[in-house]
């Protein structure tokens, strides 16, 4: 699964990195700040394709289905081996999918009956996206919410975890936002070992009002 992000990149540098890949000037301006610790619940940045030119926003992450009874049922995650065919999930893959900026990612390890969480990066530290998927929602004030989408852990992340965040470079992202319903499936698959690095943190990440440069000292 995927329960915490990162984007440390500051204002300026976003901004540079979305009118290279995505011809947008426009950063949501409660979002150009440095995050060390996104948590479900928070507004996120996302970027979507309107059919003719990409959109940069904020939804909520997390959703609730129609089955949900309480707020502790809201869903942050949907594999991506069944999106396509899970009545919670299915029209919004079909027309509705989204990719939320970030530069890193936590998961967490059991060991001898602790959680030990683990960030990881690009080796570049470049930023890359997350794929994801959005519905509308009257819960929440942007009247949009999303789940990230999972697939089957690398070769990195396998030591920690069995799950990991669908990740993408600008130019992927841009292909998934453009795929046919039919073909974007095809897109949704572990990011190469290669790219990837780790390293273990501190336990500060687990609370989710910690945002500071701390939640990535190395443990």
């Amino acid at each position: 699964m995927c329960g915490r992000f990162t984007l440390t990149l500051d204002g300026e540098a976003l901004k540079g990195f979305l009118s290279e890949y995505f011809a947008v000037d426009h950063v949501p301006p409660n979002l150009s700040s440095p995050r060390y610790n996104i948590a479900p619940g928070q507004d996120i940045l996302t970027i979507i394709h309107d059919g003719s030119a990409f959109r940069v926003g904020t939804l909520r992450w997390g959703y609730k289905p129609t089955w949900a009874k309480t707020p502790s049922q809201m869903l942050i995650n949907a594999r991506g081996e069944t999106v396509d065919n899970k009545p919670t999930f299915k029209r919004a893959f079909q027309s509705r999918r989204c990719v939320f900026m970030a530069d890193g990612f936590y998961e967490w390890q059991k060991k001898n009956g602790a959680r030990i969480p683990h960030h990881f990066y690009l080796q570049d530290k470049k930023p890359f996206l997350l794929a994801g998927v959005y519905q509308k929602s009257s819960d929440v004030p942007s009247g949009f919410a999303g789940v990230i989408l999972t697939t089957q852990a690398n070769g990195v992340v396998a030591p920690v975890h069995h799950r990991m965040p669908v990740m993408f470079t600008a130019h992927e992202a841009i292909d998934w936002l453009r795929a046919e319903p039919s073909e974007a499936k095809n897109h949704l698959k572990p990011f190469p070992d290669a790219s990837l690095a780790a390293i273990a943190v501190g336990d500060r990440v687990n609370r989710a009002d910690a945002d500071d440069p701390s939640c990535l000292t190395p443990r």
